[in-house]
């Protein structure tokens, strides 16, 4: 059991800090630039405590790929996520009533409340993945749209930096903007999405992963705690910035 629960922590950090392939930026359509839509907002409360990355194994693609690289792969990361997992206890451990989505929340209320291209009528914290919530809301809300916001953090790069990533999207909720999407039932597709990162570097960070973490833990963890409270303002000041121009066509 507890080493099926490594293999699920490597492959989760990875998906945190790649995105898992997605589509990670849908711009506004050029048919809502004259109108305001009214949308509730929820924060997903989806991580309960600091990851760590986990690096990728190469041996299959080395390989040229198999079943044997594979697994030689997957012993790898299981390796590395058991170390990862024991140097990053101390860290959790000063961080147990650290409440980062309720940080979240205090610095990006006034940032919504002040974007122009949409009316925001509420924002809440919710428990539940993307998927688990998303009908419910657009089910119950009275606006045209429900923002889903999902925010991440992870130590990365031999835990010399902190990760901050918040995932932004707003998708349709009445039939008349539905209907304007041209969206099929069963298909909800955003009517914007965005992410913005931002890499908060440890000051005199080592090339050993255990002395990183070492700093990020002394005097209380006041290193990332005071990490994450810039990493959280960085990058709802990009996630300002991305919404002020909403139809833009690409975001490298």
């Amino acid at each position: 059991m507890k080493n099926a629960l490594i293999i699920g922590f490597a492959f989760i950090t990875i998906c945190l800090l790649s995105g898992c392939g997605a589509n990670n930026y849908i711009p506004l359509a050029e048919s809502y630039k004259n109108q305001i839509i009214s949308s509730d907002f929820v924060i997903l409360q989806t991580q309960k405590e600091i990851m760590a990355e986990v690096k990728k194994s190469n041996v299959s693609m080395a390989m040229g790929g198999g079943l044997i690289g594979a697994l030689i792969d997957a012993s790898i990361e299981k390796s590395r996520a058991t170390d990862a997992e024991a140097l990053i206890q101390p860290i959790r451990n000063h961080l147990l009533n650290y409440k980062f989505e309720e940080e979240i929340h205090q610095e990006l209320t006034q940032v919504l409340k002040n974007t122009s291209w949409f009316n925001m009528k509420s924002l809440k914290l919710v428990q539940g993945e993307n998927d688990k919530q998303l009908e419910q809301l657009l089910s119950s809300t009275s606006s045209e749209a429900v923002g889903i916001i999902k925010p991440t953090y992870a130590l990365v790069l031999k835990f010399s930096a902190l990760k901050v990533r918040i995932e932004l999207s707003l998708y349709p909720a009445s039939q008349s903007t539905k209907n304007q999407e041209n969206q099929e039932e069963k298909e909800i597709i955003p009517l914007y999405k965005t992410i913005v990162e931002h890499l908060y570097s440890l000051p005199n960070s080592m090339q050993n992963q255990e002395e990183n973490a070492k700093l990020w833990a002394a005097n209380q963890g006041q290193q990332i705690k005071l990490g994450l409270g810039e990493s959280i303002k960085e990058s709802i000041k990009k996630l300002n910035s991305e919404l002020q121009n909403p139809s833009k066509e690409k975001k490298e």
